[in-house]
């Protein structure tokens, strides 16, 4: 079980991690509410606001899709209520971080126009529609 510190520092979900096999995650959350195959090879499983995708049965992806409410992530994984929904403010973020003390900074190549994307010491990288104000989702990827 993990909380947003903890995933904001580490990049691990509880038990659900970049490297993890298909199967294992099945044994820890069951079932996915969706699965898609994007491409051969490539599935994407959908838990609430949790995506994960998968390459040849590995994750090589997690990400946590905001909404108006805090994200529905299920509950074999958080331990409480994140305290993030869509509507958080770029300052309250960076204040929640900071107060976490996890290092951060600008992803120069994922910012641009009216996007910004911020990343954690954990390469966790974090979106933010500056045009609607709005904070999108969270991400760990592979490089």
């Amino acid at each position: 079980m993990c909380n947003l510190k903890d995933f904001l520092k580490t990049g691990k979900l509880g038990k659900i991690h970049i490297g993890i096999c298909i199967r294992d995650v099945i044994k820890i959350l069951g079932k996915p509410e969706l699965s898609t195959q994007i491409k051969p090879n490539i599935d994407i499983y959908k838990y609430g606001d949790l995506e994960l995708t998968f390459d040849c049965r590995i994750i090589k992806q997690i990400k946590i899709s905001l909404n108006h409410n805090s994200p529905q992530i299920p509950n074999q994984l958080a331990k409480e209520i994140w305290s993030i929904k869509q509507s958080t403010k770029i300052e309250d973020l960076l204040d929640i971080i900071d107060n976490y003390e996890i290092s951060w900074r600008v992803h120069e190549k994922w910012s641009f126009d009216r996007q910004l994307c911020l990343v954690t010491e954990a390469e966790v990288l974090l979106y933010f529609d500056l045009d609607r104000r709005e904070f999108q989702s969270l991400l760990v990827t592979t490089n």
